[in-house]
């Protein structure tokens, strides 16, 4: 694809953001899980978003983390296990993350779950590489991780077993409603996005 193509959603967010070189400092936290070697902060940097949060990301591989660091020394990156998120309850009030959930144990899953939507106040965004419109999840140990298909349904229930709803998007049909784009990098791509719907207990 050519270099327009490419950079599209660049050029329509740094379009979107242009007039705001000096934004109120945010006061709205967002976490990121997993955020590798800021794989994804990266792209929000590029696209002028970043300086409109107030991020943190964790990690936990520590390589992970100082890569990030040396990428963006003034950006919050830390050591951390989303099993046992270091923060009070609700003190984000977006989360979002990719490819996470399916390299765990369905009890990590669980745990990992549970522990996002509690640190969490407002919304989440859970990316999902390997996600199909079947009743139950399929696991699969490789290694020291999973390579799981988990069940869209399942998934929705235990985002909604801890107080968010919401939209769920399939990747490829996107693209293709929206841009034209008739091929996807992956059939089974989607992309959940939910907001607190209830107040679930997390004494039980």
């Amino acid at each position: 694809m050519d270099e327009s193509t490419l950079n599209l959603f660049l050029t329509i967010w740094n379009g979107a953001l242009a007039g705001q070189d000096h934004p109120r400092p945010s006061t709205h936290p967002v976490l990121e899980p997993a955020c590798g070697s800021a794989n994804d902060f990266r792209f929000l940097h590029a696209f002028g978003i970043a300086r409109l949060l107030d991020y943190t990301g964790f990690d936990l591989c520590l390589k992970n983390v100082e890569n990030a660091r040396a990428l963006f020394p003034r950006v919050r990156f830390n050591l951390g296990n989303v099993f046992q998120i270091q923060a009070p309850d609700r003190s984000f009030e977006l989360c979002y993350f990719h490819d996470l959930l399916e390299h765990l144990s369905l009890e990590g899953m669980e745990t990992a779950v549970k522990e996002i939507c509690r640190a969490t106040n407002r919304g989440i965004c859970a990316g999902f590489f390997q996600l199909d419109e079947i009743p139950h999840h399929i696991v699969r140990p490789v290694d020291e991780y999973h390579w799981n298909t988990l069940s869209m349904a399942r998934m929705k229930e235990l985002f909604a077993a801890h107080g968010f709803t919401g939209q769920v998007m399939h990747i490829g049909s996107f693209l293709r409603e929206q841009f034209g784009c008739e091929e996807t990098h992956n059939a089974n791509a989607y992309t959940f996005i939910l907001q607190r719907s209830a107040a679930p207990s997390y004494g039980s």
